[in-house]
């Protein structure tokens, strides 16, 4: 049976009108921690969708990734987080032109709580059809959008179920020009410090209701449009700069591209989270100028330069190329070219204008070197497995990049900050940097050795009081545990825990080589409360009688389990409340023990009953007189219950006819006074009913003399 899974939602219901028109979306969590005693993890989930018109109304499902089975569905309103905005992500194209770049962004939140497993889960959001306006898939208005995410288990022992979703910082929707040049960067930032890559993919569908985990299905694109070239071969990703770039295409409308950030621990890819999001290609009613960011030369004063896009419209062009020695810096030509006198800064500025009179302006640097340098950072150290950003700081144009090492560790060798992930313990890496004719070199040590490992046990159970054993196996110089409070040698890898309550021991370990970073692997020691059985108070009998025995557990809500000696006067041994029959006469008494069992850690108490055997009728006996004078010897007149189930009354009269006690517990006698006055010696009367096992009335009348 699949464990509850608890969902608490905030969440505000608005009215539904038409189909949603889904244009993109994601789903981000972040990791809130671990309830050790209700051996549950829990995350702060939210799904963000994007969309033009409607609102959606989407099919969210957690699944058990163990065998894809679906461990809760989910639909519900989502809140609105302020209606339709405009988008303020253009392309240089558009200028400040009123483009209609509306979307709604909608959104849910909820806390999940799912119990601790080894294989972990997904979470998967299934929307309704997608934008009509959509022009690289086929039926986009019938094409539903499939969202999924992985939460990691605990079945590497590596801490991966710690794990936040990366964010995502790249925009929700943008309009570019058709037909002109655009660049967008796809980047993302990780709260976790895993390292990130950044990749193009397909887009997801799911068009049929499923029971288990749905298959990840691509859309249909139209045409020669792929996952991987979403607006056709003139726009290509670059994953090592994170830049989305080209020339867009001829045909205005949506393109949906699908962008996919993959987590890394060291070295191992714990998640993909897949943002889906729509590009419009426009017609631009202006085209607003873009110079490069910066011009740069080395002993090279001569520049021509030009307008970055080729977009429509422009119909005047002035240049001003910032040379503060002459006042003849300027041109009117679409694409000048500038001799400058020399070494320095300068700043270049276009100004464009179209029939309209409307005027738009951009501004760059340019700089004029006699040389360059090129500097790197100081020698550092990483753990193996890992990556390293080589960021030379310098003015170069291009770069070559060589390294001295065990094969080739260098994501590239030609761009200026590549990434790099050695192998051997010193790899050496040397840049070479070039502007022009002028070049520097610079060279960077980086040091590595690999994680250190730690490694505990399976989680355990024990009983309160008792001792768990730790048993720790690492890989490293340091190493710690915590918490150490009831620990027992927490300076060797094998102390003794003494926990009073559930508790979550981890062993971190560190090393004195390359590698700083700190590991860790977590056990959980889970403490049976302390509970006691009480098998009842001890009864008289008669022979061949049944009595019903009942034990009682308290200070402990664990399911119990119950075993009685001897079992062969019992109807059944293993209940809790069995019925016992002595029909052996002769037989003066038998002691009954329990024995309660928790099923989780096998702790257990007993108690013992007595039960006094008598060979005859079931019977009220009252001893024939007492003596009240605290000396401990019949001090207390009380009713004798032989077969007897329940008392109904027991009562005392005076010669008067008054009664001077009564009670309804066998347990309860009389001391021989009246409100705290000593009564005479002399002869009484008492009355006594009761109900046997067979559920017969026993009543009993006599005399009984009290002694002073």
């Amino acid at each position: 049976m699949k464990k509850k899974l608890l969902i608490s939602f905030i969440t505000c219901l608005i009215a539904h009108a038409s189909a949603a028109q889904v244009m993109g979306g994601w789903i981000k969590y972040e990791y809130l921690g671990v309830d050790a005693r209700a051996q549950t993890f829990s995350y702060y989930v939210t799904v963000y969708l994007y969309l033009d018109r409607g609102n959606p109304k989407p099919l969210i499902r957690v699944w058990d990734a163990s065998d894809g089975t679906a461990v809760k569905n989910l639909s519900q309103d989502p809140t609105d987080t302020g209606g339709f905005a405009i988008s303020n992500n253009f392309s240089v194209c558009t200028g400040t032109a009123s483009l209609n770049n509306r979307y709604g962004i909608k959104l849910f939140y909820f806390t999940l709580t799912v119990p601790i497993n080894a294989e972990g889960y997904y979470l998967t959001v299934i929307t309704e059809g997608r934008s009509a306006t959509l022009k690289n898939i086929y039926n986009p208005i019938n094409e539903s959008a499939l969202f999924i995410t992985k939460i990691p288990g605990t079945g590497n022992s590596l801490g991966h179920f710690k794990n936040t979703t990366p964010n995502i910082l790249f925009t929700d929707t943008v309009s570019v020009c058709r037909n002109n040049y655009f660049s967008l960067k796809f980047e993302a930032t990780d709260a976790d410090n895993d390292s990130l890559s950044i990749s193009l993919g397909d887009a997801l569908t799911q068009n049929f209701d499923t029971a288990h985990l749905p298959p990840e299905i691509p859309v249909a694109y139209f045409g020669s449009y792929t996952g991987m070239e979403p607006m056709g071969s003139n726009v290509s990703f670059d994953p090592l700069t994170g830049y989305y770039s080209g020339i867009a295409p001829d045909i205005a409308g949506g393109y949906l591209v699908a962008v996919y950030v993959q987590e890394w621990r060291k070295g191992v890819l714990i998640n993909t989270t897949k943002k889906e999001l729509q590009i419009k290609v426009v017609n631009c009613p202006f085209a607003a100028p873009l110079l490069r960011p910066l011009y740069s030369s080395c002993r090279v004063n001569r520049f021509t330069f030009k307008n970055e896009p080729t977009c429509p419209g422009i119909l005047r062009y002035e240049w001003d190329f910032g040379d503060t020695t002459t006042l003849s810096d300027t041109s009117t030509l679409a694409m000048p070219t500038y001799t400058y006198p020399g070494k320095g800064t300068y700043t270049l500025q276009l100004k464009v204008a179209n029939n309209n009179g409307y005027i738009d302006s951009a501004k760059s640097i340019v700089k004029i070197f006699d040389t360059i340098t090129l500097k790197l950072l100081t020698d550092t150290a990483i753990c193996s497995k890992d990556t390293i950003l080589l960021k030379p700081e310098s003015d170069a144009a291009s770069y070559l990049w060589t390294e001295a090492g065990i094969g080739k560790t260098l994501s590239s060798y030609t761009v200026k900050n590549p990434k790099a992930f050695p192998t051997s313990n010193t790899t050496v890496y040397y840049v070479t940097g070039r502007l022009d004719g002028c070049t520097d070199s610079a060279a960077l040590t980086v040091h590595a050795s690999p994680y250190p490992q730690s490694k505990l046990g399976a989680d355990t159970v024990i009983c309160m009081g008792a001792t768990a054993y730790l048993n720790g196996t690492i890989s490293g110089a340091n190493y710690y545990w915590s918490p150490s409070a009831a620990l027992s040698g927490s300076n060797s890898l094998n102390p003794t825990a003494h926990p009073q309550k559930t508790t979550v021991y981890t062993l971190s370990v560190s090393d004195t080589f390359y590698c700083p970073k700190t590991v860790t692997d977590s056990m959980i020691v889970k403490v049976v409360p302390g509970f006691t059985v009480d098998a009842g108070k001890d009864e008289s009998i008669v022979v061949g009688q049944p009595y019903q025995l009942n034990a009682k557990t308290t200070g402990n809500t664990e399911i119990v389990k119950y075993a009685w000696q001897p079992s062969f006067y019992l109807n059944d041994s293993f209940s809790q409340d069995p019925v016992a029959r002595i029909n052996t006469v002769g037989v003066p008494e038998v002691a009954f023990t329990v024995k309660a069992t928790t099923i989780v850690g096998g702790c257990s108490s007993t108690d013992i009953v007595l039960l006094k055997v008598y060979n005859i009728a079931p019977d009220i006996l009252v001893p024939t007189g007492f003596t009240p004078n605290n000396d401990g010897k019949n001090d207390v007149l009380k009713p004798i219950l032989i077969g007897i189930k329940k008392l109904n009354f027991f009562k005392v009269y005076n010669r008067y006819g008054k009664i001077v006690f009564a009670t309804g517990d066998d347990n309860n006698g009389w001391d021989g006074s009246v409100n705290g006055n000593p009564q005479e010696s002399g002869t009484y009367i008492f009355i006594a009913r009761g109900v046997n096992y067979a559920a017969k009335t026993i009543l009993k009348k006599g005399t009984v003399i009290l002694i002073r």
